[in-house]
This record gives structure tokens, sequence and C-alpha cells, in this order.
């Protein structure tokens, strides 16, 4: 008997025609690792919640979803772990060993069977050394590891993750997807995952579900799904990771086998012949749009300091990547530069109107609907109109900006910063819940406002998408700017903070930041679909 059954499960939200979920049938095994990855809004969300009694969303229902051959309305809040994309929403608790003992006193266990618990899921995440320590001052990984280790305490059959890694950074998010991997083979924990980043998922993974508007599109193991989307030439194909995007762009041997990771990678390229791609920098005039020198910025005065000594400056029309580590003070000087925090050392300069898409797209919200916000900062009409179109948001304009998804949220508050016409535009997180296919989009349309002279000046964990768009990229290191250069030059030289393409190059091609270079290195197809 399978372990997960989904028969016939069709839904759509209360007042909505559209279906978010149309006639969804899969089994699951018990002890199986299994990755879903789709467009934003395509349904991976409400097809997890359904997994979880708890989670399970209102509205107007088709089909059973049965667990161990009884409906998930029968099964034990326990019997299923959630965790969703944000812990700062899940952590309710204001220390870490309450954080931990939550779910464990609702589930009514004594005392010694409590810190029996704790003490080994605590040791086994590497977090017993914090038990004292205060949620609000862990970084975001720290926080998301808590929030897992919250679920796994519990000893769920089942743990189900709504992108988890979609606040982490590159380092943060491949250690914890291999904490999962270790959950999964340890304990035989069945692991059911929404995520974007599938660059570390997909290798982890027995099975691999592909959903497009609603529906499944192809359920198997990665190499097989890879080889359905590729013959479709499905705008899914930009998902895949990296080692697979340039292999079925340049292998024209359907024989050979689909290498999944960097490792496969590497191995494959190794006795290809390759050429060295030349580049060119991108030319500015000497005309800033942003200058700080010696900024200092603390939150308390007897606090430490945040930025120290922090010196910046950016072109006009430049698009400038700033990245490193969960907790270092990224988004905190993104808020100094955009005025929203004010340093208390240091001179900065502006030239022009700045607009910040916060880190929590949803505080730019107030009214009842997306398009009435829209509407309340809008001087346009036909701006208006071009805007809502750019960011794919016409279908969802008349909902509450709280029913959104994720990366329906982010692309809604994007619509309201470019409907402000800023001369600089200061973005965190931007690709935050987006898909690949919109980051594309993204991507080329933030060129294009950079050709028309708007600076922009991005904080993001998303390597691959600063290494395709920005001008150059640099460190956030030890309160302050380190590192900078062209992202060639950039992730070309880094290790371990790269792109995957780079790793796969290293030693064999220099100067490799993104898929497109590796493959025209290879001599391949330049459309990254093939």
């Amino acid at each position: 008997m399978d372990f997960i059954e989904i028969k016939n499960l069709s839904f759509c939200y209360p007042n909505q025609d559209k279906e978010i979920l149309k006639d969804i049938n899969l089994t699951i095994k018990k002890g199986e690792f299994i990755t879903i990855f789709g467009a934003s809004g395509c349904g991976k969300t409400t097809l997890l919640k359904h997994i979880k009694k708890e989670q399970t969303p209102s509205g107007k229902r088709q089909g059973k979803v049965f667990i161990s051959g009884k409906p998930v309305s029968e099964t034990d809040f326990s019997l299923v772990g959630f965790v969703g994309q944000n812990p700062n929403i899940a952590l309710v608790c204001d220390k870490v060993w309450s954080s931990l003992a939550f779910g464990l006193q609702n589930m009514g266990l004594k005392r010694e069977e409590m810190s029996r618990r704790i003490a080994e899921t605590s040791t086994f995440f590497g977090i017993h050394r914090m038990m004292q320590a205060k949620v609000h001052e862990l970084s975001g990984g720290q926080k998301q590891l808590l929030n897992l280790a919250s679920q796994i305490v519990m000893q769920p059959e089942i743990l189900v993750l709504d992108e988890p890694t979609a606040q982490l950074d590159p380092i943060s998010a491949e250690n914890f997807l291999h904490t999962l991997s270790r959950i999964n083979k340890e304990t035989g924990t069945t692991i059911i995952l929404s995520e974007h980043r599938l660059e570390d998922a997909i290798p982890l993974s027995d099975r691999i579900i592909a959903m497009e508007e609603g529906a499944i599109l192809a359920f198997d193991t990665p190499k097989k799904v890879s080889n359905i989307l590729a013959e479709k030439e499905h705008d899914l194909c930009l998902s895949l990771p990296s080692s697979v995007k340039v292999f079925l762009s340049c292998e024209h041997d359907k024989k050979r086998e689909i290498p999944l990771t960097v490792n496969e990678g590497r191995t494959w390229i190794f006795d290809k012949e390759v050429k060295q791609i030349p580049y060119k920098k991108r030319e500015f005039e000497n005309e800033f749009a942003l200058k700080g020198k010696g900024l200092f910025f603390r939150y308390e005065k007897n606090s430490a300091d945040i930025l120290r000594d922090l010196n910046l400056e950016v072109f006009k029309g430049e698009i400038f990547a700033i990245l490193g580590g969960n907790g270092t003070g990224k988004s905190t000087l993104l808020n100094v530069l955009g005025g929203v925090k004010k340093a208390y050392g240091g001179k900065l300069f502006k030239d022009g109107k700045t607009a910040v898409l916060p880190q929590n797209p949803i505080n730019l919200f107030t009214e009842n609907t997306v398009f009435d916000d829209l509407k309340k900062i809008s001087e346009n009409e036909q701006n208006l109109e071009k805007i809502i179109n750019f960011c794919e948001i016409s279908d969802i304009l008349e909902r509450h900006p709280f029913d959104l998804s994720g990366g329906q949220i982010q692309r809604a508050a994007l619509a309201m910063v470019l409907l402000t016409s800023p001369d600089i535009l200061l973005l965190d997180e931007p690709t935050k819940g987006m898909d690949a296919k919109f980051k594309e989009k993204l991507c080329k349309g933030l060129k294009e406002l950079a050709k028309k002279q708007m600076t922009v000046i991005m904080v993001s964990h998303d390597v691959e998408f600063c290494a395709k768009v920005a001008d150059r990229c640099c460190m956030f290191f030890d309160n302050t700017i380190s590192a900078s250069g062209t992202p060639r030059e950039f992730f070309g030289n880094n290790a371990y903070y790269t792109t995957a393409s780079s790793r796969i190059a290293r030693g064999k091609i220099k100067n490799i930041a993104t898929t497109l270079d590796l493959i025209l290195a290879l001599g391949g197809n330049k459309n990254e679909n093939k």
C-alpha cells in the first residue's frame, strides 16, 4: 500500500472561479524524498497544505487525500511536520528551548520525555549550545534550522517543506538541504519539498514533480523528468540544475547519462574541447548616482556596529549586486542607502529619488485588494497597465495581498515600487519566491531600465541571478564591502560563494559565471531552454 495517496484532487479558493489544483493523482512511498517545482502560483503550496490536516485551506474541494489508508482529516497533528519559507511566522516563542518544547507540550509529553527529545534533536542539528538564546537574535539560517528542528523533535513520519531556503544564503541553503537528506536517509522520514532552487534539491531527490497551472506535468526520477521537459522544450527547463541545462544545450548523444550534480558535470566536460569566452566590461561615464563614505550604523547606542567605515560608489545606470551570508547586515545597508535608517557617521550622497523593495514586501500593502494599493500610487493609467503586464499580476489584482503566494506578493510589491518611477531602485531579495521564467524576464527588464539610466542596487542570495543581471557584484563581510568586481571576476575567482557553472568549469575554463557562459565555451546552443 502506498504511504500517501492523492486521488482526483481539485480545489479552488473561496470566491474564486479558477481551480488552483486540477485533478491531481499521485502516490508517494514511505521514505521517499520528493521535490515539487513549477511556476509561481501553479499550486505547489496549495498541494502541500492538503497533506497536513491543520494547514488544509478552506474552499471548494473534490477528491481525497489519504495517509496510510486514512483520510488526512483523521490523522494526528504530529504525523506531518510543516516548514514554510518564513521562520519568523512559524517561531512563536522567544527562546530556542521554548521553540523546541512548544510542539511537545501540545502533544502532552512528560517533562522527562520532552527533555530527552530536545537534547537529542538539538545535538543532531548542532544548536545545543544556544538553548537559551533569544530567537530574534538568530540569523536567518539559524532561525530556519530551528524551525526545522522544532518539527523534527515531534518525530513526524512525513516532513512537508514549502520553499524553506527562500531566505537563506547559498551556503546556508545547501547545508539546510543536506540536513534534510540526512533526516531522510538516517530516520526514514518521508520528505516532500517545494523549491525554486533546484541546484542542490534535485540530486537529493528520489523523484520530482513538475507542476503547471494546477496540474502535474511530469512525475518521475530527476533524469526522466529532465528528458521529458527537454523534449517538450518547456519553460521549466530554466529551473533545472546548471549541469542539466548545459548538457541539454550541448550534448547531442541522447544515450549519455544526464549529469545532475556539479561533480557529474565536471566529469562530463573533462574531455571536451572548450574555448575561452572573451568579455567586455560595461563602461560608465564617471557620474555617480550614489556615494557612501565612511558610513557607520548601529541599532542602539551601546550595541555593535552593523556598518563600519563603509565606502560605496555606484554609477548612474549601473546594476550593483550585494551578496553575503545571512545576518551580516546587507538589508540594514540597503535601508540606510534608501533613507529608511540613518547612519550615525559618514556621508551619503544620492542623485535622484529612491524606492525600496523591502525584505518583507507584504508591509507595502494596506488595502483590501492589490489593485487598490497600486491605484493609490499610480499617476498614469497607461503606465499602470504596462507595469501590471510586466509583473504578470493581472490575474491577482482583485485578491487580498495576504492571500497571495510568496512569488505573487513579490511581483505585486515590485509593481508598487516601479510605479514610483525612482532614479535609484533598491531591491532586497527581489527574486525570492519567483520562478525561473519570470526571473529571466526580470533580468531583461532591469537591464532595460539601467539603459535608461535608472540605477539598481540589490541585495540577493540568488547568485545565478546576480551573475546574469549585475554589472558589478560585491561581498558584504565584516560590516563592510569587499571583493567587488564584474560577475566573471567575482564568481570566477570564488570557490564556494559562486554559481554552479563556475564550479563545473573550475580548472578547465576561466572566468565562467553563468550557464550561458559555459554553454558558449562548449560550443552549445545559446538558447538555454533547449
